[in-house]
C-alpha cells in the first residue's frame, strides 16, 4: 500500500497599489477638486478628508470616475485628502491609502468699481450687485434737471433726480442733465375763468409725467370743460398749490400737464395731497399738444362745499398773539367775503381768519 497526503493551500487575494499622484486644487471659489493617477485593476477609487493629517477621516462613496469635486468646504479653509483603489463597488480588495495632499477653497472676489456721477453726489468704488444712492446737484439758475445720461442701463430712474445705481461687474459714469426752464406760459398766456360770486378752492397736488416727478419748471393747470379754472408753474419739483375757481358744487375738474424738458404735453398723473376726504386720489388724462383740452379719461370728482381747508393753528401760551389787520387779494383780486386767509411760520399754521369784508 502507499500512502498519499494531500495539502492544501489558500492563495491571498492580491491586494492593489495606493493611488498615486494626488492632487487637490487651491482657490477655487466654490469648491476643491481632487484628481490621481489610474490604478492597474482597480474599477473603482474613493476619496477621504480630514481637517488635518492626523484628524478623523471622513471617506466619501466608491465611484468610477478619477476625480472629485468637493463642495461642502469653507471658503478659505484648507483640508487634507487621501484616494484609496478598490475592485468593486464595495471595496473589494481595496489598496491602501494614498499619500495625501491639501487643497484650500478660495475667498469669492471682492474686486470693487468705480462708479462716476457727474454733476452729483455718489460717486465711489462699489462691488458688483451693489445698489448705490445718486442725486443731482441744484440745478443752475436758469434751469432744471432734465435727465441722467451715460450708462443709464443701470440707473433706476433717469428722469428722477435722486435715484439708484445698480452696478455691474466693470467701471460706469452717469451725469446729470439740465435744461433751461421755460419761461413762456405753454397755454398761450389764457388766464383761469373766475366766478367772483364763489369761493376759489386751494389744493395742494403733486404730479408726474410718464412715471417720473415734475420738475421746476413745469406747468399744471386745471380745467371744467373747455374753461380754464387754475393754472401754475411748479416750483417745488412735482408738488404744488393751485388756486381753482369753482361755479358750483360737484365739478368735474381735469388737470393738464406741461412737461418743459419734452416741451409737450404728457399724461399727467395728478395726486390730491391736501384736499379733505381725497387723500391719495389720483386721474391720469391723455393729451396732444395741439389740443390743450384732449381726452378726459377717469375724471375726478372734487366736491367742493366751502369747507375750511387750513384747520386750527398751533397757539403759543408763552407769548402774546398779535392782532393784525390786512387786506386780501388771490391773484391780483380782491378777496371776496368768505374766503378765507391764514398765516404760516414755516410749516406751522399760526393764525386763519375768515374774509368779512372786501376792504
Amino acid at each position: 500500500d502507499m500512502d498519499y497526503q494531500v495539502r492544501f493551500y489558500q492563495q491571498a487575494a492580491s491586494t492593489l497599489a495606493a493611488p498615486t499622484n494626488v492632487q487637490a486644487s487651491d482657490g477655487n471659489t466654490n469648491n476643491i477638486t481632487v484628481t490621481w493617477n489610474a490604478v492597474t485593476g482597480a474599477t473603482h477609487y474613493r476619496v477621504a478628508r480630514a481637517e488635518s493629517a492626523s484628524g478623523t477621516k471622513t471617506y466619501f462613496s466608491w465611484q468610477t470616475a478619477r476625480t472629485y469635486t468637493d463642495t461642502n468646504v469653507n471658503s478659505g479653509a484648507t483640508y487634507w485628502y487621501w484616494v484609496q483603489a478598490a475592485k468593486s463597488a464595495t471595496g473589494d480588495s481595496a489598496s491602501p491609502l494614498s499619500n495625501y495632499d491639501t487643497g484650500t477653497r478660495g475667498t469669492p472676489s471682492q474686486t470693487k468699481y468705480k462708479l462716476t456721477v457727474n454733476n452729483g453726489t455718489g460717486s465711489g468704488e462699489y462691488v458688483e450687485g451693489q445698489k448705490v444712492t445718486i442725486s443731482a446737484n441744484n440745478a443752475p439758475v436758469g434751469k432744471v434737471f432734465s435727465q441722467w445720461t451715460g450708462n443709464v442701463s443701470y440707473v433706476a430712474n433717469p428722469k428722477s433726480a435722486t435715484t439708484t445705481v445698480t452696478m455691474p461687474a466693470k467701471n460706469i459714469a452717469v451725469t446729470a442733465e439740465y435744461s433751461a426752464t421755460n419761461t413762456t406760459d405753454p397755454f398761450d398766456g389764457v388766464e383761469p375763468v373766475t366766478y367772483p360770486s364763489i369761493q376759489p378752492q386751494l389744493v395742494y397736488v403733486s404730479v408726474s409725467f410718464d412715471g417720473h416727478s415734475a420738475v421746476n419748471g413745469d406747468w399744471l393747470a386745471a380745467y371744467c370743460g373747455q374753461e380754464m379754472r387754475g393754472k401754475v408753474k411748479l416750483d417745488d419739483g412735482g408738488n404744488t398749490w393751485l388756486l381753482i375757481n369753482t361755479s358750483k358744487t360737484g365739478e368735474t375738474i381735469r388737470f393738464v400737464g406741461y412737461d418743459a424738458n419734452s416741451d409737450a404735453f404728457l399724461d399727467c398723473t395728478t395726486t390730491i395731497k391736501s384736499e379733505a376726504g381725497r387723500e391719495g386720489t389720483t386721474v391720469k388724462d391723455q393729451y396732444g399738444k395741439d389740443k390743450v383740452i384732449g381726452i378726459e379719461s377717469d375724471p375726478l370728482k372734487l366736491q367742493f362745499n366751502n369747507r375750511d381747508p387750513f384747520g386750527t393753528p398751533v397757539a403759543h401760551p408763552e407769548a402774546s398773539p398779535l392782532l393784525l389787520t390786512a387786506k386780501v387779494t388771490v391773484n391780483d383780486i380782491p378777496a371776496e367775503v368768505g374766503d378765507i386767509v391764514a398765516v404760516k411760520c414755516g410749516n406751522e399754521l399760526r393764525g386763519r381768519a375768515t374774509v368779512d369784508t372786501t376792504n
